[in-house]
């Protein structure tokens, strides 16, 4: 049985070798250093007289594996920059006379394992493609590292990875290209390698396409949204509201996006109110944040002294939507109750004459509006109609009448799309039957 010591000495050993290990020296030990010099020569002789002898002979000299960092010394950085551009652009024109033998320099050379040399060589093959497929695909086939690596990204590929810098309608072309020339290749021992590469390359021009769709979805999307907060027509800015409440899951990140900058949007409150609007609409619990952060903002407190956008917003997200204020909010304190206040409401159809208050103008003008359906209330109520005090009537006949939820997403859009008048008279009538709607959609009506 070892003692303590030899213990320790035998964990010292194995450390000390990983060490040794770890840090190349072992395998320096081992391993005879690269010829930079001959390796060199093989290209300039090459470079002079480009032909298959030659060819091979430069192509023996070269690694033939990836040359690891430790081996990279001044004489290895010397060679890469001796390849430049010379090299380059006898192999661009090899590959037109003899493409066997270029395309056999070419792969040889990834092993340099130089990232600069790599991106050319990306592009100089994949230039090619197209012209000398069966070519590449040969020396694939004889290279099943160079085949791996390819399929995920490189000299098939790149086009796929300069997406930064093309359009993507245009890598997308070429990348077509490829995959059609590469699947005209019918000679059967190359029909593996062919659809592997066919087949990443499909799956490049897929992810591309997606990516497209989406980036120009995502355009449309702020068009939109920009129409629907600051178009001057309410015909516009109606029409935008229909098409973001009927593509939800799109325009909640949108929303998000544009909620999270909320304090930059402080100058344009009337912006930022119709998107307060639309987020109680949408109650999307990814939304909450930036409306309890507005619960911080003492600008809030003195906006919201009457019914506002955020006070409606958080009371339909705690009444409908489960969420609940939080302990330590100071600035809004009242809004609790009013959404406890919400819950026990019944919310029953009652006559808006109730509170006339024996004005005959008054009467007169409800008896009016009482023989209007809800929907032309709504109508009345809207942004459309120039009279502004027939629009605040036909709202306060919607908080007693509203009875059901089939109207609901037009009475958020008179929340969204309100009058500015000092004492909030219209908007505490619209929240009223946007809340009734809301417990009409609760109990099933």
């Amino acid at each position: 049985m070892r003692t303590h010591k030899e213990r320790v000495r035998a964990r010292l050993i194995i450390v000390s070798a990983a060490l040794f290990s770890a840090t190349g020296m072992g395998l320096a030990a081992q391993e005879k250093p690269y010829d930079w010099g001959a390796i060199r020569k093989s290209a300039d002789a090459y470079c002079v007289e480009p032909s298959r002898p030659t060819a091979l002979r430069f192509i023996h000299s070269l690694p033939q594996a990836p040359v690891p960092g430790w081996m990279k010394g001044p004489s290895y950085y010397e060679l890469i920059e001796a390849l430049y551009p010379n090299l380059l652009d006898i192999l661009d024109q090899q590959l037109r006379i003899d493409p066997t033998a270029a395309a056999g320099v070419a792969f040889a050379l990834y092993d340099l394992a130089d990232g600069r040399l790599e991106h050319w060589l990306d592009l100089l093959l994949g230039d090619h493609l197209e012209k000398v497929p069966r070519a590449l695909l040969r020396r694939l086939e004889s290279r099943p590292q160079s085949l791996e690596l390819s399929t995920c990204y490189g000299f098939l590929l790149c086009e796929g990875r300069m997406i930064e810098k093309l359009p993507v309608d245009e890598v997308c072309q070429a990348l077509e290209r490829r995959a059609q020339a590469l699947e005209a290749v019918k000679d059967e021992d190359l029909s593996s390698v062919r659809n592997r590469c066919v087949e990443a390359i499909r799956r490049e021009l897929a992810r591309l396409i997606e990516f497209t769709r989406s980036h120009t979805d995502r355009i449309l999307s702020k068009e939109v949204m920009d129409e629907f907060l600051r178009s001057p027509y309410p015909e516009a800015r109606k029409r935008a509201y229909d098409h973001i409440i009927g593509h939800k899951d799109e325009f909640v990140p949108v929303l998000r996006d544009a909620l999270e900058s909320w304090r930059d949007r402080l100058r344009s409150i009337k912006i930022l109110e119709k998107m307060i609007g639309l987020s109680a609409f949408f109650r999307h619990d990814s939304l909450i944040p930036a409306l309890e952060e507005m619960l911080e903002e003492p600008e809030f407190e003195w906006h919201c002294l009457y019914d506002c956008p955020l006070t409606f917003a958080l009371r339909t997200y705690g009444a409908f939507g489960g969420w609940e204020p939080p302990a330590n909010i100071t600035l809004l304190p009242h809004i609790r109750s009013e959404i406890e206040r919400i819950g026990r409401t019944s919310f029953a159809r009652r006559d808006p004459r109730d509170y006339s208050l024996g004005s005959d103008e008054f009467n007169k003008i409800m008896n009016r509006m009482i023989k209007l359906t809800e929907e032309e209330l709504i109508r009345t109520a809207g942004a459309e109609n120039p009279d502004r005090s027939e629009r605040a009537w036909a709202a306060h006949a919607l908080s007693a009448t509203v009875d059901s939820s089939r109207n609901l997403k037009d009475l958020y859009w008179l929340v969204i799309d309100d009058i500015d008048d000092a004492s909030a008279e219209y908007r505490t009538a619209v929240y009223s039957a946007v809340y009734r709607a809301e417990k009409a959609r609760q109990a099933g009506r």
